[in-house]
């Protein structure tokens, strides 16, 4: 994650459990000195998925061991908050949205929860196993789990996720109801990096 105008980038995925600060300051001279400050996480599980709420300056790193790092950032510094260990598998994916005050984050397990920022109070959890045309809510053999997740505000707040495995896209309101259910072409890419922006009618788009 790149913040501070550019100038600070946070990295994660290291197999001892490290995040990298990397400061770049520029100099009258043009030329960039490189600062890098070395923090652990807790559970030294490698970090598998990262976040950056702008308007609060928190961050967030989830681990393959399922549990959620929250951090206070500053221009050169980042403070450890607390430690929340919610899943028992890999978090795969997490999205904040400072308009709705809310992070969402999601598991090789299936599951998505729901949180409210800065508090990190659960406020709701979808399981993606759970098949809606089944009134006894059978879970599959084959367990689904979103590689992506975005939590977006407007023109309804929702949670969509991108299962890789169907190349799907799943959207639930934040009271869990599923909204939609898209098949992408079937020779499509997988999705790597994908984003959401706002259009000229203040409207998310992913």
């Amino acid at each position: 994650i790149v913040y501070n105008n550019n100038q600070s980038m946070i990295k994660g995925g290291f197999w001892d459990g490290r995040l990298e600060i990397n400061n770049f300051n520029l100099e009258k001279t043009n030329d960039i000195t490189l600062q890098v400050q070395t923090i652990f996480n807790p559970d030294l599980s490698p970090i598998t998925s990262v976040a950056y709420s702008v308007k609060d300056k928190f961050f967030f790193c989830g681990s393959k061991d399922g549990n959620l790092y929250m951090y206070k950032l500053n221009e050169y510094k980042m403070e450890f908050k607390k430690g929340l260990y919610l899943f028992d598998d890999e978090i795969t994916s997490i999205s904040i949205n400072d308009n709705l005050n809310m992070f969402c984050l999601s598991s090789k397990g299936g599951f998505i929860n729901l949180h409210i920022l800065p508090s990190c109070d659960l406020v709701r959890t979808i399981y993606l196993n759970k098949n809606p045309n089944n009134n006894n809510n059978n879970i599959v053999e084959n367990k689904l789990f979103a590689n992506n997740i975005f939590l977006s505000n407007f023109p309804l707040p929702c949670i969509t996720a991108y299962i890789n495995s169907k190349k799907t896209f799943i959207s639930y309101t934040i009271n869990g109801k599923l909204i939609n259910e898209i098949k992408e072409c079937d020779n499509s890419y997988k999705l790597k990096d994908p984003i959401i922006y706002t259009n000229h009618s203040f409207q998310d788009i992913l």
